[in-house]
């Protein structure tokens, strides 16, 4: 009697159904394998186009921001340029009688 609880033990070689079944399943497999590097391929060539445009964008933002910085600069130097000569100006003699002029107009009633 044999007891239903012992493994049987499998036969030495596989069958042919086996084999044929086996062989299907690697050839998937492959196939599934060949499909996702290619897919894989593709994603990284995308990928490392839109890395090259942001790259190009950046350097193009720099550049502009390089420019905008050096006309930002160049302005505050004029303001200082101009400040300096209306405090020269201001303080000039002629700057203090003009004032002054403008003062008596005023109280004459000769301004409009």
């Amino acid at each position: 009697m044999t007891n239903n609880f012992e493994p049987q033990s499998p036969s030495p070689l596989a069958t042919d159904k086996e084999i044929a079944i086996l062989r299907n399943r690697l050839q998937d497999a492959t196939f599934e394998t060949n499909r996702l590097r290619d897919e894989l391929e593709k994603i990284e060539a995308r990928h490392q186009r839109e890395l090259e445009t942001v790259k190009r964008g950046i350097e193009t933002l720099t550049s502009r921001l390089e420019v905008s910085q050096t006309l930002h600069q160049n302005l505050n130097n004029e303001i200082t340029e101009l400040q300096t000569k209306l405090l020269a100006m201001e303080s000039s003699k002629f700057w203090r009688l003009r004032h002054y002029w403008f003062r008596i107009k005023r109280k004459f009633g000769l301004s409009r």
